[in-house]
């Protein structure tokens, strides 16, 4: 049956969430590794140039309209979901980063998990003003979906956790998990 539904060569399908279990399958209907573990950073221990800022995104915000359309729907769409939806102004290019507030550990450390951002270049260019701005939201550390340490990211990689696969024609970028089942379930 799974067959059946994976067949689309034009579709790009990801399972986030792989039960050791599942990984044969996986491989088997042509599945690839698209994240081999997740880095912890914090982000507010990145410099932040003067003039950096951080935006939450609104429908009257002007600074949208430097986004692409798809940018600007995943924005709105994954702040309705209860997503922090945010524009990073650093040099005075307008960054898209989406983030889900989520606890560790057992529930006991708050963070974020970066849901969107065009790559992980981008998200070491706005980390500073990212982790300024989480901090005053009481949130200090931040996850992010890797193949491996990420240079420029003040944090760990940890291989192994949230591997993530795929199967199509482009590969999703490490950091992009917008509208799987973490957002829309919050699992």
């Amino acid at each position: 049956m799974i067959a059946t539904v994976i067949a689309r060569k034009d579709v790009v399908y990801i399972n986030i969430s792989p039960s050791p279990g599942t990984v044969k399958l996986n491989k088997a209907f042509g599945f690839r590794l698209f994240s081999g573990g997740q880095v912890a950073f914090l982000p507010a221990f990145n410099s932040v140039p003067p003039s950096d800022r951080v935006l939450e995104v609104h429908a009257e915000l002007a600074d949208m309209a430097e986004l692409t359309d798809n940018e600007r729907y995943i924005l709105q769409e994954h702040a309705a979901l209860g997503c922090l939806s945010l524009i990073c102004i650093c040099d005075g290019v307008a960054l898209p980063v989406v983030l889900k507030p989520r606890r560790i550990l057992r529930g006991l450390i708050p963070c974020c998990q970066v849901v969107y951002c065009r790559s992980h270049v981008d998200l070491v260019r706005c980390a500073g003003a990212l982790g300024r701005f989480l901090l005053r939201r009481g949130k200090l550390l931040c996850l992010v979906d890797a193949m491996g340490p990420v240079p420029g990211l003040s944090g760990r990689y940890f291989p192994k956790k949230g591997i993530k696969y795929f199967k199509g024609p482009k590969q999703p970028s490490p950091g992009d998990l917008t509208f799987t089942e973490m957002v829309l379930f919050g699992s």
